[in-house]
């Protein structure tokens, strides 16, 4: 069985299993689908950061509740303008979230 910890950083939780194949996967509870993976524990950080600024983007442009201590993360974040929500999706996807 794989250990799992989390780490909370500025009030986020985040959850680590280390991988049988190695590196980590790495998600954010209070973000359902909110998942991603790295070769070490510093880049699976990196990453999860990266899909979570991508699925609290896309949970905006769809009107879908964001628990309060995310509203700072949004805030500070660069937001690209999208035409339509397909082209949304598809940046999310390319940045490694989901969009549940």
């Amino acid at each position: 069985m794989s250990r799992t910890f989390q780490v909370v950083e500025d009030e986020v939780v985040y959850q680590f299993q280390a991988a049988d194949e190695g590196g980590y996967v790495v998600s954010v509870p209070d973000l359902p689908g909110c998942i991603s993976e790295g070769d070490t524990f510093e880049e699976a950080l990196e990453m999860i950061k990266d899909a979570m600024s991508g699925w609290l983007m896309v949970a905006q442009e769809r009107g879908d509740p964001i628990p309060d201590k995310y509203q700072a993360v949004l805030r500070g974040m660069d937001t690209p303008s999208f035409s339509d929500r397909a082209e949304l999706i598809k940046f999310a996807a390319r940045k490694g979230s989901s969009t549940r």
